[in-house]
C-alpha cells in the first residue's frame, strides 16, 4: 500500500529551527521516514491514542551511544482513508 507523508506546520517549523543548531536533522528525519515507510508498524504505540506511534530518531550531529541521549521523537499516525477519523 503506498503511503503519503503529510507534515504538520508545527513539525516543519520545529525541523527548520533545529537545522540552525543541528545541520543534519533534516536528513535524520528523512532516514526515519524511509524506515517508517518500509515498516509502518515500527515504533511504540502511545496508549489511548487510537494508534498514534512514537518513533525515536537519532541525531547524527551529536555523539552518544543511545538514541534517547542524542535524538528526538517523531509522533506519527498511519491513516487508513477508508476509516473515519474522529
Amino acid at each position: 500500500m503506498p503511503y503519503e507523508i503529510i507534515f504538520g506546520p508545527s513539525f516543519k517549523r520545529s525541523v527548520k529551527a533545529l537545522q540552525k543548531r543541528f545541520p543534519s536533522v533534516k536528513r535524520d528525519v528523512e532516514l526515519a521516514i524511509e524506515v517508517v515507510l518500509e515498516n509502518p508498524s515500527i515504533g511504540t504505540v502511545i496508549p489511548g491514542s487510537s494508534g498514534v506511534r512514537k518513533v525515536r530518531v537519532k541525531n547524527s550531529d551529536l555523539g552518544g551511544e543511545k538514541e534517547a541521549d542524542t535524538g528526538c521523537c517523531i509522533i506519527l499516525r498511519i491513516r487508513n482513508d477508508a476509516a473515519p477519523i474522529c
